[in-house]
């Protein structure tokens, strides 16, 4: 569990009160730490995943007394630069929720594992009902089609907008810009060819990085993507890791050991 030490502790500086809920036994030294950290434990059934785990936080909260509410997951790593100022930058973005990226895969929605929602958001019927129908799913295709992708259009619906910090059309335009004339030019005759089209975060965690994204998928470090081996994943956890040096080692060897 020390990869979510850096993340937990920076949200803590930037006022964020956590609920850190667990679908696994929590041993006492990490009950310890999160106490210390000021952060709530909930450690439940290991049923459902995200999505069911969030609805389990929610339950927990007064929700007419919270103004921000920030849902995360543990699918990634950091954040690698600071939040501060992407937070800053949100506030001009004149949006009812936000979130680092988007993908368009079944259907254009922002990825959920970091997702910021507006009190606006919070308060209305529409947000509760949502959370209402949240079912433990144990598949994650089911969990992504239904809830994923399912949040962004049921408050799209609503009349709620959003957008992500980089879009995907961007990550697109950057990664083709980067590319030789001869494949630039195949690039535009046949559209998508030569792109590996899908999950920017799995994809283009490089370039990502670069245009201001914080967070690397845990998942590559494991298993790696189409174009993103599982030692350049390591290289660009260890180029941009800006804590102390033990606390990479210690997530690098778990997830050496759990490959």
């Amino acid at each position: 569990m020390p990869f979510a030490w850096p993340y937990l502790d920076d949200l803590a500086k930037l006022g964020f009160k956590i609920i850190f809920v667990s679908n696994s036994p929590v041993g006492d030294a990490d009950s310890a730490d999160l106490k210390e950290r000021g952060t709530k434990l909930i450690v439940r059934e290991n049923v459902g995943l995200d999505f069911s785990m969030w609805k389990c936080a929610l339950e927990s909260l007064d929700l007419s007394s919270v103004s921000q509410l920030l849902l995360t997951n543990s699918s990634i790593i950091g954040p690698l630069s600071p939040l501060a100022p992407i937070l800053e930058r949100a506030k001009d973005w004149n949006c009812d929720f936000w979130g680092m990226t988007d993908n368009n895969e079944l259907a254009l929605h922002l990825q959920s594992y970091f997702i910021m929602l507006s009190e606006k958001v919070i308060q209305s019927e529409a947000f509760i009902a949502f959370w209402k129908s949240v079912l433990a799913y144990q598949s994650k295709d089911q969990i992504v089609m239904s809830y994923e992708v399912g949040l962004t259009a049921w408050l799209q619906q609503n009349g709620f907008s959003w957008r992500p910090l980089v879009y995907q059309k961007d990550v697109w335009e950057s990664y083709v810009r980067s590319r030789d004339f001869l494949r630039r030019t195949a690039d535009r005759i046949i559209p998508g060819r030569g792109i590996p089209m899908g999950n920017t975060s799995l994809l283009f965690p490089d370039l990502l990085l670069e245009m201001g994204v914080p967070f690397l998928k845990s998942s590559l470090l494991k298993h790696g993507s189409r174009r993103i081996t599982t030692q350049y994943a390591s290289e660009l956890l260890a180029e941009h890791w800006r804590y102390d040096s033990p606390s990479l080692g210690r997530i690098e060897t778990e997830y050496a050991v759990n490959k």
